[in-house]
């Protein structure tokens, strides 16, 4: 999906109303690539309801708080 992530889970807003845990690449240049950006995809999330993200390599936390200028990490999201 290399950008598109945003595009693609905001598209499937209905399934991910069932919460689904997601694993996510979140590469917020190629996410600007496409017109969107990381903080944005995190901000939808909270939107659809999904409270907790994590770094899938150290498990450290995420939230909207968080700098993800330039970030690339996998991401979960429950």
């Amino acid at each position: 999906m290399e950008g598109f992530e945003y595009s693609v889970l905001k598209g499937g807003a209905n399934t991910l109303k069932n919460k689904p845990v997601l694993f996510i690449e979140l590469d917020d240049n190629n996410l600007r690539e496409n017109n969107s950006t990381a903080e944005e995809l995190i901000k939808m999330l909270y939107a659809i309801g999904y409270t907790r993200f994590y770094r899938a390599d150290t498990s450290e936390a995420v939230s909207s708080a968080t700098n993800f200028s330039h970030c690339h990490f996998d991401l979960i999201a429950k």
